[in-house]
């Protein structure tokens, strides 16, 4: 990139601009986006080539298109100035960090920043306000704290006790607002401050509930559960997104033969249940988070899942479980579970044992009576029923 820049000089603008907009690998657009930084601020074609990487799908993309253009100094001043008009977010705020990095800023360009502070977009007046400070601006760091603001932000009461584990834990306080079948199947658009807009990837319905998976460009997922409450109106009872390492399974519905004990002799029903699986990523391993609800009168209660690996009693001295549980399988009357067994004494973290162990679960509703409530109370719980070793086939 570097060597067509010098031979062909500006000849060389619409093939650095086509590789810097294209080209699958970073290194190799961001070599382009500094060959056109290199050809210096007398070519307006590689500064609007710049400006437009600015809207990149690439932090370091972006990155290295800001720094070339602050490196510009005064020249790229008015095409960021025009930038920081454009209905696209990235392009917004990267040009607010281009500015910010340009040594003895113009008036102009301060002024530019300061009508940034009425900018439509959070994102986009915090990082004006640190280029008018004079601090370093990041804008991927800016976007990126703004969204764990958002997911994590235990004192705004729009979002207090609404994720997966409250509503676990039975404490989830439902959203207040009404929506549509239509809301919920729809796309979810990019508003000013998001990056991505998500497509609905899973709708499972589950008597008068339905559980949604939505899926963004980068990889995040979001659950949701719904509740009817009328004619097309819907309650969402909890939403909880995931990391872009991690992701969630096709919500599961399935019905079991539950065991009743607790008021004399026991007794045998049917039930529905609901599994809401995590699919979660860490180093060299991954496992899966099952969460199963039963469909309980005219709520989803939560039932707890005993820990296979110790309920099992399968495992022997020194012997733990290989990369958590992958084998869960949950069906009509048909819960199986399944893990390999890694020895501790292996001489490598990556071998595992000869043997799995394979098993199923019974559902148990166990009934007692609440004084207080002056009723029986149900605490529902997933235990081992069966479980042996086998020898692994590739042993």
């Amino acid at each position: 990139m570097i060597a067509l820049a010098h031979v062909d000089g500006a000849d060389a603008i619409p093939e650095l601009a086509h590789v810097a907009s294209t080209d699958k690998v970073d290194d190799v657009r961001i070599a382009a986006l500094n060959a056109l930084g290199a050809l210096g601020p007398g070519n307006p074609r590689a500064i609007s080539a710049l400006i437009d990487a600015l809207n990149n799908d690439s932090d370091a993309v972006r990155d290295a298109a800001s720094e070339a253009l602050s490196k510009l100094g005064t020249g790229a001043v008015p095409p960021l100035i025009t930038a920081l008009k454009s209905t696209h977010l990235y392009q917004r705020a990267w040009a607010v960090q281009a500015l910010g990095g340009i040594k003895l800023m113009p008036d102009e360009a301060r002024h530019a920043l300061k009508l940034a502070l009425n900018d439509k977009s959070e994102i986009v007046r915090t990082a004006a306000q640190a280029a008018l400070d004079g601090s370093k601006v990041d804008a991927s760091a800016v976007i990126e704290d703004k969204q764990i603001d958002e997911n994590l932000d235990i004192d705004d009461p729009a979002t207090t006790d609404h994720d997966l584990a409250s509503f676990v834990a039975g404490t989830a306080a439902p959203d207040a607002r009404i929506y549509t079948k239509a809301e919920i199947v729809a796309a979810i658009p990019p508003d000013e401050n998001h990056q991505y807009p998500t497509e609905l990837k899973y709708s499972v319905p589950i008597g008068e509930f339905l559980a949604t998976v939505d899926a963004a460009n980068e990889g995040v997922d979001r659950l949701a559960v719904w509740k009817k409450i009328g004619d097309d109106k819907y309650q969402r009872l909890f939403v909880q997104e995931t990391s872009s390492e991690n992701h969630f399974e096709k919500p599961e519905v399935f019905s079991s033969k539950v065991t009743v004990t607790g008021q004399g002799k026991d007794r045998y029903v049917t039930a529905l249940f609901l599994n809401l699986p995590l699919h979660r990523t860490w180093g060299d391993g991954e496992g899966i988070d099952d969460n199963v609800f039963v469909l309980d009168h005219d709520g989803l209660r939560p039932v707890k899942i005993a820990d296979a690996e110790e309920d099992s009693k399968q495992l022997r001295n020194g012997e733990t479980v290989w990369n958590g549980a992958l084998g869960d399988a949950f069906k009509d009357n048909d819960l199986e579970f399944g893990f390999p067994v890694w020895p501790n004494e292996a001489a490598c973290h990556a071998c595992v044992g000869p043997f799995d162990v394979n098993g199923t679960y019974k559902i148990v509703k166990e009934m007692h009576y609440d004084a207080q409530k002056k009723d029986w109370v149900a605490n529902w719980k997933m235990v081992v029923d069966t479980a042996k070793r086998v020898r692994r086939s590739d042993n």
